[in-house]
């Protein structure tokens, strides 16, 4: 998490050295395994733990979303345990 927060925080000053504004997304996914309940739940969670993550290493201004159970095919089960961060032009 600390080079990833390093890794935005540079991002976040070229973009701003460039005129744009930066909107970074922390995003909890699950698979289909769960009910969805739980997977909603846990989802929100992950989603969560990265925003706050990055927010106490300065990375501050962070929404937080989730994908639907099951956004990545069951093979890939493994893969989809995990909390990703993206960022967007607005």
């Amino acid at each position: 998490v600390e080079r990833f927060a390093l890794a935005l925080a540079r991002a976040r000053a070229l973009a701003a050295d460039a005129g744009v504004d930066l909107v970074v997304s922390a995003v909890g996914t699950t698979d289909a395994s769960g009910t969805d309940e739980v997977n909603a739940g846990l989802r929100a969670e992950r989603a969560a733990w990265l925003a706050h993550a990055l927010a106490v290493r300065g990375i501050d201004h962070i929404g937080v979303g989730s994908f639907p159970s099951g956004a990545v095919s069951p093979d890939r089960r493994g893969a989809q345990l995990r909390v990703e961060a993206k960022e967007r032009a607005r």
